[in-house]
Parts: C-alpha cells; sequence; structure tokens
C-alpha cells in the first residue's frame, strides 16, 4: 500500500490499512459465529411437502 493511502485511511477512520483488515477479518469471524448461534430452524408447514403418489392400474 502506498504511504498515501494508508494516511488517508488513518485520517477518516483513525485506523491504520493493517489495523481495518485485522478488524474485519476478527468481524467477520464474530458475524459467522453470531449467524451460527441464531440461526432459525427452517421447518415445513403442515401439506408442504411433496404430495403421494398412487399409481393407477
Amino acid at each position: 500500500m502506498s504511504l498515501g493511502y494508508n494516511r488517508l485511511c488513518k485520517a477518516i477512520i483513525g485506523l491504520s490499512v493493517e489495523e481495518l483488515k485485522n478488524l474485519a477479518a476478527e468481524f467477520s469471524a464474530c458475524y459467522l459465529i453470531y449467524r451460527k448461534k441464531n440461526r432459525k430452524d427452517h421447518e415445513r408447514q403442515m401439506g408442504a411437502e411433496q404430495k403421494g403418489f398412487i399409481p393407477s392400474l
């Protein structure tokens, strides 16, 4: 990364590029754990399954 980009990043958000990358990686890991813990079980409603097939003789 160029020095100008690092300085701009530090001026706008107060973090260097490396600190921002580390923060993004940590946030991603925490978000994935949160999604796994708070995932709702999807259940089909009554009658939502495939209808049985009765072959005609």
